[in-house]
Protein backbone atom coordinates (compact mmCIF):
# COMPACT_ATOMS: atom_id res chain seq x y z
CA UNK A 1 0.00 0.00 0.00
CA UNK A 2 2.82 2.39 0.92
CA UNK A 3 4.57 1.73 -2.41
CA UNK A 4 1.31 2.32 -4.30
CA UNK A 5 0.83 5.71 -2.65
CA UNK A 6 4.42 6.60 -3.43
CA UNK A 7 3.92 5.71 -7.11
CA UNK A 8 0.71 7.75 -7.23
CA UNK A 9 2.49 10.71 -5.63
CA UNK A 10 5.32 10.38 -8.19
CA UNK A 11 2.82 10.51 -11.06
CA UNK A 12 1.17 13.59 -9.51
CA UNK A 13 4.52 15.36 -9.10
CA UNK A 14 5.53 14.62 -12.71
CA UNK A 15 2.11 15.77 -13.96
CA UNK A 16 2.32 19.03 -11.98
CA UNK A 17 5.85 19.66 -13.19
CA UNK A 18 4.96 19.20 -16.84
CA UNK A 19 1.86 21.32 -16.33
CA UNK A 20 4.15 24.05 -15.01
CA UNK A 21 6.40 23.70 -18.05
CA UNK A 22 3.45 23.78 -20.43
CA UNK A 23 1.81 26.76 -18.70
CA UNK A 24 5.07 28.71 -18.82
CA UNK A 25 5.51 27.77 -22.47
CA UNK A 26 1.97 28.70 -23.55
CA UNK A 27 1.83 31.88 -21.45
CA UNK A 28 4.90 33.23 -23.21
CA UNK A 29 4.19 31.73 -26.62
CA UNK A 30 3.74 35.16 -28.19
CA UNK A 31 7.49 35.70 -27.83
CA UNK A 32 8.04 32.95 -30.40
CA UNK A 33 5.74 34.37 -33.06
CA UNK A 34 7.68 35.09 -36.17
CA UNK A 35 10.73 33.19 -34.92
CA UNK A 36 12.36 31.27 -37.75
CA UNK A 37 13.12 27.86 -36.22
CA UNK A 38 16.17 26.22 -37.69
CA UNK A 39 18.34 23.37 -36.53
CA UNK A 40 22.05 24.09 -36.74
CA UNK A 41 23.39 20.71 -37.82
CA UNK A 42 26.99 21.52 -36.90
CA UNK A 43 26.12 22.27 -33.28
CA UNK A 44 23.79 19.27 -33.15
CA UNK A 45 26.54 16.94 -34.34
CA UNK A 46 28.93 18.48 -31.83
CA UNK A 47 26.34 18.00 -29.07
CA UNK A 48 25.94 14.33 -29.99
CA UNK A 49 29.72 13.78 -30.10
CA UNK A 50 30.26 15.49 -26.73
CA UNK A 51 27.42 13.45 -25.21
CA UNK A 52 28.97 10.23 -26.52
CA UNK A 53 32.33 11.31 -25.14
CA UNK A 54 30.75 11.99 -21.75
CA UNK A 55 29.20 8.53 -21.54
CA UNK A 56 32.51 6.99 -22.56
CA UNK A 57 34.32 8.67 -19.64
CA UNK A 58 31.58 9.09 -16.98
CA UNK A 59 32.19 5.64 -15.50
CA UNK A 60 35.80 6.58 -14.78
CA UNK A 61 34.79 8.56 -11.67
CA UNK A 62 33.39 5.39 -10.08
CA UNK A 63 36.26 3.26 -11.38
CA UNK A 64 38.77 5.76 -9.97
CA UNK A 65 37.21 5.60 -6.50
CA UNK A 66 37.20 1.79 -6.59
CA UNK A 67 40.86 1.89 -7.58
CA UNK A 68 41.60 4.17 -4.61
CA UNK A 69 39.80 1.62 -2.40
CA UNK A 70 41.99 -1.19 -3.73
CA UNK A 71 39.73 -2.73 -6.37
CA UNK A 72 40.70 -2.69 -10.04
CA UNK A 73 38.31 -3.51 -12.87
CA UNK A 74 38.85 -3.05 -16.59
CA UNK A 75 37.61 0.09 -18.32
CA UNK A 76 35.23 -1.96 -20.50
CA UNK A 77 33.61 -3.78 -17.58
CA UNK A 78 33.47 -0.56 -15.59
CA UNK A 79 31.66 1.17 -18.48
CA UNK A 80 29.27 -1.76 -18.89
CA UNK A 81 28.42 -2.03 -15.19
CA UNK A 82 28.06 1.75 -14.81
CA UNK A 83 25.69 2.15 -17.77
CA UNK A 84 23.52 -0.83 -16.78
CA UNK A 85 23.29 0.45 -13.20
CA UNK A 86 22.58 4.04 -14.30
CA UNK A 87 19.59 2.92 -16.34
CA UNK A 88 18.06 1.91 -13.00
CA UNK A 89 17.55 5.62 -12.31
CA UNK A 90 14.54 5.52 -14.63
CA UNK A 91 12.80 3.17 -12.21
CA UNK A 92 10.92 5.06 -9.46
CA UNK A 93 13.15 5.28 -6.37
CA UNK A 94 16.77 6.35 -6.17
CA UNK A 95 18.51 3.22 -4.91
CA UNK A 96 18.17 1.01 -7.95
CA UNK A 97 21.43 2.22 -9.47
CA UNK A 98 23.20 1.45 -6.17
CA UNK A 99 21.71 -2.05 -6.12
CA UNK A 100 22.82 -2.45 -9.74
CA UNK A 101 26.37 -1.51 -8.81
CA UNK A 102 26.25 -3.93 -5.88
CA UNK A 103 25.06 -6.73 -8.19
CA UNK A 104 27.79 -6.15 -10.77
CA UNK A 105 30.40 -5.41 -8.11
CA UNK A 106 29.78 -8.84 -6.61
CA UNK A 107 30.88 -10.36 -9.92
CA UNK A 108 34.24 -8.62 -9.38
CA UNK A 109 34.51 -9.75 -5.76
CA UNK A 110 33.76 -6.28 -4.39
CA UNK A 111 31.91 -6.22 -1.07
CA UNK A 112 28.61 -4.38 -0.80
CA UNK A 113 30.06 -2.10 1.88
CA UNK A 114 32.75 -0.97 -0.57
CA UNK A 115 30.14 -0.32 -3.27
CA UNK A 116 28.12 1.74 -0.80
CA UNK A 117 31.20 3.67 0.30
CA UNK A 118 32.37 4.37 -3.28
CA UNK A 119 28.88 5.53 -4.30
CA UNK A 120 28.51 7.72 -1.20
CA UNK A 121 31.86 9.40 -1.86
CA UNK A 122 30.98 9.91 -5.52
CA UNK A 123 27.62 11.52 -4.63
CA UNK A 124 29.19 13.79 -1.98
CA UNK A 125 31.72 15.16 -4.47
CA UNK A 126 29.10 15.34 -7.25
CA UNK A 127 26.77 17.35 -5.02
CA UNK A 128 29.51 19.69 -3.80
CA UNK A 129 30.96 20.34 -7.24
CA UNK A 130 27.51 20.83 -8.80
CA UNK A 131 26.74 23.69 -6.40
CA UNK A 132 30.16 25.22 -7.03
CA UNK A 133 29.73 25.00 -10.82
CA UNK A 134 26.31 26.63 -10.56
CA UNK A 135 27.52 29.50 -8.39
CA UNK A 136 30.51 30.14 -10.65
CA UNK A 137 28.27 30.07 -13.74
CA UNK A 138 25.85 32.58 -12.22
CA UNK A 139 28.74 34.73 -11.05
CA UNK A 140 30.06 35.18 -14.59
CA UNK A 141 26.63 36.09 -15.93
CA UNK A 142 26.06 38.53 -13.07
CA UNK A 143 29.38 40.21 -13.84
CA UNK A 144 31.20 38.64 -10.91
CA UNK A 145 28.99 39.95 -8.10
CA UNK A 146 30.96 39.79 -4.86
CA UNK A 147 28.39 37.91 -2.78
CA UNK A 148 28.14 35.12 -5.35
CA UNK A 149 31.90 34.80 -5.54
CA UNK A 150 32.11 34.66 -1.74
CA UNK A 151 29.38 32.01 -1.64
CA UNK A 152 31.24 29.99 -4.29
CA UNK A 153 34.42 30.27 -2.25
CA UNK A 154 32.54 29.15 0.88
CA UNK A 155 31.21 26.03 -0.89
CA UNK A 156 34.68 25.22 -2.21
CA UNK A 157 36.07 25.43 1.32
CA UNK A 158 33.21 23.31 2.70
CA UNK A 159 33.81 20.66 0.03
CA UNK A 160 37.57 20.61 0.63
CA UNK A 161 36.98 20.22 4.37
CA UNK A 162 34.24 17.63 3.87
CA UNK A 163 36.44 15.30 1.81
CA UNK A 164 39.33 15.49 4.29
CA UNK A 165 39.56 11.77 5.20
CA UNK A 166 39.05 12.01 9.03
CA UNK A 167 36.03 14.31 8.59
CA UNK A 168 34.64 12.25 5.72
CA UNK A 169 35.01 9.05 7.76
CA UNK A 170 33.15 10.63 10.67
CA UNK A 171 30.23 11.66 8.46
CA UNK A 172 30.12 8.37 6.59
CA UNK A 173 30.16 6.28 9.76
CA UNK A 174 27.48 8.48 11.31
CA UNK A 175 25.22 7.51 8.40
CA UNK A 176 26.22 3.85 8.79
CA UNK A 177 25.26 3.97 12.48
CA UNK A 178 21.87 5.45 11.58
CA UNK A 179 21.41 2.60 9.10
CA UNK A 180 22.61 0.13 11.75
CA UNK A 181 25.56 -0.98 9.64
CA UNK A 182 29.12 -1.81 10.62
CA UNK A 183 31.59 1.13 10.57
CA UNK A 184 33.94 1.40 7.60
CA UNK A 185 37.00 3.59 7.30
CA UNK A 186 38.17 5.17 4.08
CA UNK A 187 41.92 5.09 3.54
CA UNK A 188 42.34 7.37 0.55
CA UNK A 189 45.07 10.04 0.76
CA UNK A 190 43.79 13.61 0.71
CA UNK A 191 45.66 14.44 -2.52
CA UNK A 192 43.74 11.66 -4.28
CA UNK A 193 40.49 13.06 -2.94
CA UNK A 194 41.46 16.43 -4.43
CA UNK A 195 42.20 14.75 -7.76
CA UNK A 196 38.71 13.24 -7.65
CA UNK A 197 37.25 16.74 -7.28
CA UNK A 198 39.17 17.89 -10.37
CA UNK A 199 37.97 14.86 -12.38
CA UNK A 200 34.33 15.52 -11.48
CA UNK A 201 34.60 19.23 -12.28
CA UNK A 202 35.96 18.25 -15.71
CA UNK A 203 32.99 15.91 -16.18
CA UNK A 204 30.55 18.68 -15.28
CA UNK A 205 32.19 20.81 -17.95
CA UNK A 206 31.84 18.04 -20.55
CA UNK A 207 28.23 17.22 -19.65
CA UNK A 208 27.26 20.90 -19.43
CA UNK A 209 28.94 21.53 -22.79
CA UNK A 210 26.60 18.99 -24.38
CA UNK A 211 23.64 20.94 -22.96
CA UNK A 212 25.01 24.22 -24.28
CA UNK A 213 25.66 22.78 -27.76
CA UNK A 214 22.20 21.19 -27.90
CA UNK A 215 20.65 24.54 -26.97
CA UNK A 216 22.77 26.34 -29.56
CA UNK A 217 21.67 23.79 -32.16
CA UNK A 218 17.95 24.51 -31.70
CA UNK A 219 18.40 28.23 -30.99
CA UNK A 220 21.29 29.55 -33.14
CA UNK A 221 20.70 33.07 -31.78
CA UNK A 222 22.03 31.92 -28.39
CA UNK A 223 24.97 34.11 -27.45
CA UNK A 224 28.31 32.49 -28.18
CA UNK A 225 30.33 33.69 -25.19
CA UNK A 226 32.15 32.40 -22.13
CA UNK A 227 29.47 33.92 -19.87
CA UNK A 228 26.68 32.07 -21.69
CA UNK A 229 28.72 28.86 -21.78
CA UNK A 230 29.48 28.95 -18.05
CA UNK A 231 25.82 29.67 -17.22
CA UNK A 232 24.59 26.62 -19.13
CA UNK A 233 27.14 24.38 -17.40
CA UNK A 234 26.14 25.75 -13.99
CA UNK A 235 22.41 25.47 -14.65
CA UNK A 236 22.78 21.89 -15.85
CA UNK A 237 24.84 20.98 -12.76
CA UNK A 238 22.32 22.36 -10.25
CA UNK A 239 19.34 20.95 -12.17
CA UNK A 240 20.97 17.50 -12.08
CA UNK A 241 21.42 17.77 -8.31
CA UNK A 242 17.85 18.92 -7.62
CA UNK A 243 16.49 16.29 -10.00
CA UNK A 244 18.53 13.60 -8.25
CA UNK A 245 17.41 14.48 -4.72
CA UNK A 246 13.75 14.56 -5.83
CA UNK A 247 13.11 10.98 -4.79
CA UNK A 248 9.70 10.75 -6.45
CA UNK A 249 10.54 11.16 -10.13
CA UNK A 250 12.62 8.55 -12.02
CA UNK A 251 15.78 10.07 -13.44
CA UNK A 252 14.62 13.48 -12.19
CA UNK A 253 12.29 13.66 -15.21
CA UNK A 254 10.33 16.89 -15.17
CA UNK A 255 12.04 18.29 -12.09
CA UNK A 256 15.35 18.79 -13.88
CA UNK A 257 13.62 20.44 -16.84
CA UNK A 258 11.64 22.74 -14.55
CA UNK A 259 14.83 23.87 -12.77
CA UNK A 260 16.58 24.47 -16.11
CA UNK A 261 13.61 26.51 -17.33
CA UNK A 262 13.46 28.56 -14.15
CA UNK A 263 17.09 29.64 -14.19
CA UNK A 264 17.43 30.04 -17.95
CA UNK A 265 14.23 32.09 -17.88
CA UNK A 266 16.24 34.97 -16.41
CA UNK A 267 18.45 34.88 -19.48
CA UNK A 268 16.21 33.68 -22.34
CA UNK A 269 12.52 33.68 -23.33
CA UNK A 270 10.70 31.02 -21.25
CA UNK A 271 9.38 28.97 -24.23
CA UNK A 272 12.89 28.70 -25.65
CA UNK A 273 14.26 27.62 -22.27
CA UNK A 274 11.54 24.93 -22.05
CA UNK A 275 12.42 23.61 -25.50
CA UNK A 276 16.14 23.57 -24.67
CA UNK A 277 15.53 21.56 -21.51
CA UNK A 278 13.25 19.04 -23.23
CA UNK A 279 15.54 18.69 -26.27
CA UNK A 280 18.50 17.87 -24.04
CA UNK A 281 16.46 15.35 -22.04
CA UNK A 282 15.55 13.58 -25.29
CA UNK A 283 19.20 13.54 -26.36
CA UNK A 284 20.29 12.08 -23.00
CA UNK A 285 17.62 9.38 -22.98
CA UNK A 286 18.54 8.31 -26.53
CA UNK A 287 22.25 8.32 -25.61
CA UNK A 288 21.82 6.38 -22.35
CA UNK A 289 19.53 3.70 -23.75
CA UNK A 290 21.55 3.59 -26.97
CA UNK A 291 24.73 2.94 -25.00
CA UNK A 292 22.87 0.41 -22.89
CA UNK A 293 21.62 -1.45 -25.98
CA UNK A 294 25.06 -1.56 -27.61
CA UNK A 295 26.72 -2.79 -24.42
CA UNK A 296 23.98 -5.37 -23.88
CA UNK A 297 24.55 -6.75 -27.38
CA UNK A 298 28.31 -6.88 -26.78
CA UNK A 299 27.65 -8.56 -23.42
CA UNK A 300 25.47 -11.22 -25.08
CA UNK A 301 28.06 -11.83 -27.82
CA UNK A 302 30.74 -12.11 -25.15
CA UNK A 303 28.73 -14.72 -23.25
CA UNK A 304 27.99 -16.71 -26.40
CA UNK A 305 31.73 -17.03 -27.04
CA UNK A 306 32.00 -19.16 -23.98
Amino acid sequence: MKKRWKDILAVIVVAITFYFLWSQFSKNLSELKGFNWQINNIYLILAILVTIFFYLIAHLRWRLILKYLGFKISAYRSLKYWIFAELGRYIPGKLWFVLGRAYFGKKEGIRHSVIFLSTFLELVVLAGTSVIMFLIGVAFVKNLELWILLLSLAFIIILLIGIYPPIFNWGFNLILRLLKREPHRIRIPYKKMLWLVIVLIFMWVVHGSAFYLTSKAIYPALQLSFQSYSLFIGVFAISWLIGFVSFLTPGGIGIREAVMTYFLGFYLPIPIAVMMAIAFRVLLIVAEFGFGAVLLILHKLEKNKY
